[in-house]
């Protein structure tokens, strides 16, 4: 019996021991297997967050990628911009070509008629007058360069050779000659570029002259050095002269009115002699001689003979008077007269240009050499 008692005792033992063991197997089972779980969970992020990371790679890449795009666009509008605009101005270039072309074609033309109406004023009344020879934007532009030399200080009152000191010095009277001047040339660093296309522009009907009227054809003709005046009002003038009263080379006179806005009253005006003869000598005639009165107007280009046929005289202004004078010479008469000149002659040149039209002022210029005012 007790051996029985032992035996159940040790089954029952034994029974208990396993049911404790199959317990801790199953968890351990369940364990591993939440283990496993938790594992693959974990993969499952990982994977998850490599997937996330390559997303946003990913989008990154399109935003940069888009941002090139709208970058690239942008390029292209700004260059199908510029192309627009590069066509606009090759349009606009075409466009101003053919116009300048045109103007060309028809400066060229009125370049023609005028040396035609140039050449026929000087065989038919020695003298022409030609109106808006540069056109009103361009005188006025030459207007504001020859103010712009006077605002510049190189303008001084115009002399006169002789005079109360002696013949070999030069002096100024007003009420002989009023004006004040400097000379300029193309060729000058300091001269204006309205200027030298002026004096380009003149050149050309110079030289269509010269083709024109037998008595330039064939002369070598040289132009001078273009006086800028101004006649600053006051009753300025310049009494009657002639610009080549002795074979001092000249052969015409070109002014270039620059006054705009002049009306009657103002002054200024050029009384020109219409009675001379062709040839330098003074004609024997009682007939009353014929003058017309040339208005300074803005952009009027007035062309004569330098000679005897055209003794002329600059009337009181009373209002500043501008004006480009330029003359172009025989050279061969020209060298021969400085070839003659003496020391004396040269500075009395002036004075010869009015006493050969005006002898009744030898007596004037006798008082001055005598040191004496005649109060005019």
């Amino acid at each position: 019996v007790d051996f029985s008692w032992s035996l159940v005792k040790m089954t029952r033992k034994g029974k208990g021991s396993s049911g404790k063991s199959a317990r801790g197997r199953g968890q351990q089972d369940r364990l591993s297997q939440l283990r496993a779980q938790q594992s693959e969970q974990d993969d499952q992020a990982k994977a998850l967050a490599a997937m996330m990371e390559e997303a946003r790679q990913k989008r990154d890449a399109l935003e940069a990628m888009m941002a090139n795009l709208q970058a690239e666009v942008g390029q292209l509008m700004q260059g199908t911009e510029k192309a627009r605009e590069d066509l606009k101005a090759a349009e606009a270039k075409k466009t101003h070509a053919a116009e300048q072309v045109d103007n060309v074609a028809l400066s060229m033309a009125a370049t023609q008629d005028r040396m035609q109406q140039a050449a026929e004023g000087l065989l038919n009344n020695n003298y022409v007058i030609i109106d808006d020879f540069l056109g009103r934007e361009f005188a006025l532009e030459v207007r504001d360069a020859v103010k712009g030399i006077r605002s510049s200080g190189r303008m001084q009152l115009a002399e006169l050779a002789g005079g109360r000191k002696g013949d070999n010095l030069r002096y100024s009277k007003q009420s002989v000659r009023g004006d004040i001047v400097t000379w300029v040339s193309p060729d000058d660093e300091w001269c204006p570029d309205d200027i030298k296309l002026f004096v380009m522009r003149l050149d050309e009907i110079i030289a269509g002259i010269g083709n024109r009227v037998e008595d330039i054809k064939g002369v070598d003709i040289q132009r001078g050095r273009s006086m800028v005046a101004c006649y600053p009002g006051g009753s300025a003038r310049y009494v009657r002269h002639c610009d080549n009263p002795d074979k001092n080379g000249r052969m015409l006179t070109a002014l270039l009115y620059l006054n705009d806005g002049w009306k009657a009253g103002d002054g200024g005006e050029l009384k020109l002699e219409l009675t001379r003869q062709n040839g330098r000598d003074l004609p024997e005639t009682e007939k009353e001689p014929e003058f017309v009165v040339v208005e300074p107007l803005l952009d009027r280009l007035l062309i004569f003979w330098s000679d005897r046929r055209c003794p002329h005289e600059v009337l009181p202004a009373y209002k500043e008077r501008y004006a480009l004078t330029t003359w172009f010479f025989n050279k061969e008469e020209r060298e021969e007269a400085v070839k003659c000149m003496d020391n004396s002659s040269e500075e009395q040149t002036e004075r010869k240009r009015i006493l050969q039209v005006n002898p009744c002022m030898e007596a004037m210029y006798m008082f001055e050499y005598l040191g004496l005012d005649l109060g005019v």
